[in-house]
């Protein structure tokens, strides 16, 4: 299994998208969608959300909070769903929690987190992607090779 760990705010809108719109739509700029789904159709990678957003969202639809039905509406509308979400971890780190889903997930092939914030510690390195200011097809292609290797 591949999975694609997906930070929302800075990879799926930019700062000018959050100004304008605040967090409406769940704070999600439907224009960086495609590239999401350029990546999950070139990989056949699984959605885990590391988003602050997740606590709002459930495997089981009907337990999904307000967000957590529109982060799901918006994402059906591009054909994608998401797989599972990362726990919240005692420390809080971001970093922490991703490693806590793949020690509890065995049977992973291969992965990729984007996220904006710079999560280059040891492990994650040579899997990750750092848009400053919204997902761009450069960084969407970068995640396609990392997913591929």
């Amino acid at each position: 299994m591949k999975i694609l760990f997906l930070d929302f705010d800075g990879v799926l809108n930019t700062q000018e998208y959050r100004d304008v719109y605040g967090s409406s739509g769940a704070g999600i700029d439907k224009s960086r969608l495609p590239l999401i789904k350029s990546i999950v159709d070139a990989t056949g990678a699984k959605i885990v959300i590391i988003t602050s957003l997740r606590e709002y969202w459930d495997k089981n639809p009907d337990k999904c909070e307000y967000f957590g039905k529109v982060i799901n509406e918006v994402f059906a509308e591009f054909g994608l769903e998401i797989y599972d979400k990362t726990p919240v971890s005692k420390s809080g780190e971001r970093v922490d929690e991703i490693l806590e889903w793949i020690v509890d997930n065995p049977g992973i092939k291969n992965y990729v987190v984007i996220d904006d914030n710079d999560l280059k510690v040891s492990f994650l390195y040579k899997n990750f992607v750092q848009p400053k200011d919204g997902i761009e097809q450069e960084h969407a292609e970068k995640a396609i090779e990392i997913l591929s290797r």
